[in-house]
């Protein structure tokens, strides 16, 4: 019991509770890019330990389909076989091995021992870093000076962080958590009583506390910090507002294929990264015209801004760490999504490599955003014009410690792809003696701001990197930025205009954008072979609605292990290989890999396959309204069509 309210408490891994408890069945497999199946898993696992290469000891962070050849996919009818492959990244002690299985020819056809990484964090190496913690006669000691004996240890909920990599020579080598812990005896929100000013570090291979750091006792808030009713007076529940679709809905689903009204997508459930889509593609008359290959988060970087020696690590790489996908939690019912939504189950698998399903891991539905999509009002005719705007909504949520975070990827009948997130769930805060900020010394709010008494939530960001395998009007594509230029006007009252200055890069290093709202540019994807009615290339924009940019310095080391975060747009030439911008094993890694690795190469990119790789970032400065629970907060850009159609789509659209 105890096990399992750790589990519930900390939500790190609350959803795999409901994945144990629902096992996983096996789907029917109708395309090359469906997830894997429970039956698949079980047959590569099963290929694994026939070839003798994994044991009982064996562990799996991640598992997830190995998808044929882009042009073996491109190529592939319905009515065609076709063969299905599994991926496996392997721990054996310390060692990182990566697998390919041919699950339809029953044969392990990549075994290969990845070098001086260290891999994804698994379950049980989680909770195993808490109990080591907790049976540290040091830690036992500092805990009984904060009046804590062992009749509170229930209480007591210990989160194991990622360690990040800061070049020190004692740590070189070995695989470490970070064990920060917090009281759970008198609110469900334990995040707002941290035991503040001691970190266990703990070597998990060894099995030990590796150092312990103690900077001294701190008196632990209690003001409330809950958010149920029995710490906050609700207020009266408003009127009903119903979601009704009286005829059903306008979309289908076959397996994985999803149509609605002018577009056409597939989907799968990836336990790394969360939704995939693929084979994006929306009807122009009485065709169909491709948009995107594939599309889904890449990474997600949330770094502290605090020098404290408590705090100091807390850089997490929250995909490739912890897994964005498995942390998916089951979605509430007319709550995170509308009562008509669909929803989705996912197929993943638990440290031991055994499929399990995660319930209503996404949820699709429609909806009337509330505005016109277009309108006009004629003034000599007296008479207006307008259309609702309507949308396809995916929606995917995955909580990740202390943050739950929302990715929406919503198709509009313009063409319009946007891809929103959502951030809420609770802010990591740090205990201080001071009761206001009259009291409270400097040092006190150096990094970050106070919320409640005794409480400052730390300064911090949020990065999200997302890979965007574009393909418009087909897999040739370049990337074009339009920069927008004052010049000085020669005839005439004016003065100045400005104008489109047209660049196509020809390498990786010209396609590395940042906004600048004084250089102000257009970024699109372009197909030189194909042009609207008029002639012009056909193009998708990437157009922005607001971000941020890294502030820290180059030599900062969760800069080096971020650096895709320098600019907000690259473009890569395609690579089956190059998934995460911030590298496959971004766990304890040393920097540069990724993006900056890839791209040191400036390869060419013009008129060629290419993928666009766009940095959607926050800086949260905490204020008061965010406690003690965040008021979602809502970011996104667009995908949008530029020249591709020959007039407005939504022109089609019913009065």
């Amino acid at each position: 019991m105890l096990l399992r309210r750790w589990l519930v408490l900390v939500c790190l891994f609350a959803c795999l509770m409901g994945a144990i408890a629902s096992p996983a069945r096996a789907d029917t497999v109708r395309h090359p890019l469906d997830a894997l199946t429970a039956d698949e898993y079980e047959t590569a696992l099963t290929i694994l330990q026939d070839q003798g290469l994994v044991d009982a000891d064996s562990r799996y962070p991640f598992m997830r389909l190995q998808p044929p050849a882009k042009d073996t996919v491109l190529a592939w009818q319905p009515s065609e076989p076709f063969e299905r492959s599994a991926f496996a990244m392997v721990k054996q002690g310390p060692a990182v091995y990566e697998a390919v299985v041919n699950l339809t020819q029953q044969q392990v056809t990549r075994w290969d021992e990845i070098a001086d990484v260290q891999a994804g964090i698994l379950l049980n190496e989680w909770l195993q870093a808490g109990d080591i913690a907790r049976a540290d006669a040091q830690w036992q000691a500092a805990v009984k000076q904060r009046g804590f004996g062992p009749a509170d240890y229930k209480d007591i909920v210990c989160a194991p962080l990622s360690a990040g990599y800061y070049a020190a020579p004692e740590e070189e080598g070995r695989r470490l958590f970070r064990v920060d812990c917090f009281y759970s005896g008198d609110t469900e929100n334990f995040w707002g009583r941290p035991i503040e000013g001691l970190t266990a570090v703990v070597d998990i291979d060894a099995g030990q506390v590796f150092k312990l750091i103690d900077t001294g006792v701190v008196p632990m808030p209690d003001s409330p910090a809950g958010y149920t009713e029995a710490e906050v007076r609700q207020q009266q529940p408003p009127k009903p507002l119903t979601w009704v679709e009286k005829k059903g809905h306008d979309y289908t689903m076959k397996g994985g294929v999803m149509n609605w009204h002018n577009w056409q997508f597939h989907l799968r459930l990836d336990s790394r990264v969360g939704p995939i889509f693929s084979l994006v593609q929306v009807n122009d008359g009485d065709r169909w015209r491709s948009v995107m290959y594939e599309g889904s988060l890449s990474e997600l970087f949330v770094p502290y801004q605090s020098t404290d020696p408590n705090w100091y690590f807390r850089t997490y790489m929250d995909a490739g760490e912890y897994g964005a996908g498995k942390l998916a939690v089951p979605l509430e019912r007319d709550r995170d999504c509308p009562s008509t939504a669909t929803y989705l189950d996912a197929v993943f698998v638990d440290d031991m490599g055994q499929p399990y399903t995660q319930a209503d891991a996404a949820c699709v539905f429609e909806r009337y955003v509330g505005d016109p999509v277009w309108r006009h009002y004629d003034a000599i005719l007296e008479k207006s014009a307008s259309r609702r705007d309507r949308e396809l909504v995916v929606r995917f949520v995955t909580a990740i410690g202390n943050y739950d975070y929302l990715f929406d990827w919503s198709f509009g009948e313009n063409g319009t792809l946007k891809v929103r997130f959502g951030a809420s769930g609770m802010e990591e805060v740090q205990a201080v003696p001071a009761m206001d900020i009259d009291e409270a010394a400097p040092a006190h709010t150096r990094f970050g701001r106070m919320v409640a008494p005794q409480t400052v939530a730390t300064n911090h960001d949020h990065f999200f990197s997302f890979r965007l395998d574009m393909d418009v009007d087909g897999p040739d594509n370049s990337f074009v930025h339009d920069d927008l230029k004052t010049v000085a006007a020669k005839e005439g009252p004016r003065t100045s205009f400005w104008t489109v200055e047209t660049h196509t890069a020809k390498t990786e290093s010209d396609a590395q954008m940042t906004l600048n709202i004084r250089e102000p540019a257009l970024w699109r994807v372009t197909n030189p072979h194909a042009t609207n009615f008029v002639g012009y290339p056909t193009s998708y924009e990437f157009k922005s609605h607001g971000n941020a940019m890294t502030m820290m310095r180059p030599d900062d080391f969760p800069q080096q292990r971020a650096g895709f975060t320098n600019h907000h747009l690259w473009v890569t030439p395609y690579a089956a290989n190059e998934l995460y911008a911030a590298g496959d094993y971004p766990n304890q890694s040393h920097g540069g890999d990724g993006l900056p690795a890839w791209t040191s190469r400036d390869r060419a990119i013009e008129d060629t396959d290419i993928v666009v790789w766009y940095t959607l970032g926050l800086h949260h400065v905490v204020r008061a309204e965010d406690w003690p629970v965040l008021p979602t907060e809502w970011h996104e850009f667009e995908v949008r069509p530029f020249d591709f159609f020959d007039r407005n789509p939504a022109m089609a659209i019913a009065g």
